[in-house]
């Protein structure tokens, strides 16, 4: 009996996984001990696509002449993010950054009838650049016996900058009256971003193992801003990313 629970002990000791799946020891003469918590460099880009209603007041004028629905952009983030491996399968994972995101969004066309001339179609077009500083927190889970790392997070933004430009542009034929086909507009009644967001997220990455303590983790990453981007209107955002970290263990 006792041989046989002194076989146990020694395979569940072969058989025990380090914290993040890694095998770091060199060799049984030199034993290593895995690290437990990680800390490195985080960066992603994504793909967003926008929605909202953010109309459009043209000065003197009470009712919105258009209003914004439709967007994309592009945001970039990059920071320090840190893993506590609290199982052998399971972390916690903690991030502070700066994201940067420049959107664009287009009205639909107008047209204006002109007397013994050709209707003259235009269109509004909104550009916004933000920056914010991020804080997340994420459940990472790895799957199986494999390197794929599945998570799931809440990332809140604080607004460091805003700038908006509002212009209408001419679509097809004609000018305006001063002759050009774009005239800048003020940003009346849309600079209004949220000082504040929340956006839950999930990904899927793969850890990759570069030397005794250091891994490189590559992941795609879907998320949704919960809370509106606009303090006044609606103003959601759909992003898809990828990412890549670099961490090191302490």
């Amino acid at each position: 009996m006792r041989t046989w629970a002194i076989l146990v002990v020694m395979l569940s000791l072969c058989c025990e996984l380090p914290a993040q799946g890694f095998d770091w020891q060199p060799s049984p003469r030199r034993p290593y001990q895995a690290p437990t918590s990680f800390i490195g460099l985080d960066a992603a880009i994504g793909l967003a696509g926008h929605s909202g209603n953010l109309p459009y007041l043209e000065a003197d004028i009470a009712n919105p002449c258009c209003s914004y629905e439709r967007g994309s952009g592009v945001p970039i983030r990059f920071g320090l993010a840190a893993e506590f491996w609290v199982a052998p399968t399971r972390a916690v994972g903690l991030e502070v950054g700066l994201l940067t995101h420049s959107v664009a969004f287009t009205a639909p066309e107008q047209s204006l009838v002109r007397a013994g001339k050709d209707p003259l179609v235009t269109r509004y077009e909104l550009s916004v650049a933000t920056s914010h500083m991020t804080i997340g927190a994420s459940l990472r889970q790895r799957l199986g016996s494999s390197m794929f790392i599945a998570a799931a997070g809440l990332r809140g933004g604080v607004l460091l900058s805003a700038a908006m430009t509002n212009r209408e542009v001419i679509v097809g034929a004609g000018t305006f009256a001063g002759g050009t086909t774009v005239e800048d507009l003020p940003a009346t009644g849309i600079a209004d971003a949220s000082g504040v967001y929340f956006e839950p997220y999930v990904s899927l990455g793969y850890d990759l193992p570069l030397s005794t303590g250091y891994y490189l983790q590559p992941s795609v990453m879907i998320g949704y801003t919960a809370s509106s981007l606009s303090s006044l209107h609606p103003w959601h955002a759909t992003t898809v990313g990828l990412g890549l970290r670099v961490m090191k263990g302490r």
